[in-house]
C-alpha cells in the first residue's frame, strides 16, 4: 500500500475458534446441564418442577464455583463472573451460598453477597406467591 493513500487497511480477523468466549462456553454448559438435571428430576423422579429447577441450577452453579476456585489457584480459564451471578439469579442460590462456604471463593466481593441476596429474597417471594 502507498503512503498516503485513499484506501485503508482491512483490520485482521480473528482466527476462527470453536467457542469465541467464555460466556458462551460457559453459559451454554451451565443452561445445557441445569435443564437436563431439571429435566431428569421432573420426568423419572416426579420431583415438583420448582424444586427442580432450584436442585438442578444450585447443581451447576456449585460445581461452577469449585471450577473456578481451581482456575484461580491454576491461573487458568476462569468462569466470568457475569456468569456466576447469572445462574444464582436463575435459582442456583443454594449452591452460590454453598460454594463460598465450601471452596471460600469469591468471600471478598460485594457485588457477589448483594447478588446472592436478593436472588434469595426474589426466590423466596415467589414460592411465597406460589404456594399462598
Amino acid at each position: 500500500m502507498r503512503q498516503g493513500s485513499n484506501t485503508s487497511r482491512r483490520p485482521r480477523r480473528r482466527a476462527a475458534t470453536r467457542w469465541p468466549s467464555p460466556y458462551r462456553r460457559f453459559g451454554l454448559i451451565a443452561a445445557i446441564a441445569s435443564l437436563v438435571l431439571v429435566f431428569v428430576m421432573v420426568s423419572m423422579l416426579n420431583v415438583h418442577w420448582y424444586i427442580a429447577w432450584i436442585m438442578g441450577w444450585s447443581v451447576v452453579t456449585l460445581l461452577f464455583y469449585g471450577w473456578d476456585k481451581q482456575q484461580s489457584r491454576q491461573n487458568g480459564q476462569r468462569v466470568p463472573e457475569f456468569i456466576l451471578h447469572s445462574l444464582a439469579l436463575v435459582g442456583g442460590f443454594p449452591g452460590g451460598w454453598l460454594g463460598r462456604a465450601l471452596f471460600r471463593h469469591k468471600t471478598r466481593h460485594t457485588s457477589f453477597l448483594v447478588v446472592l441476596i436478593v436472588s434469595t429474597l426474589f426466590h423466596a417471594g415467589l414460592v411465597w406467591w406460589m404456594w399462598r
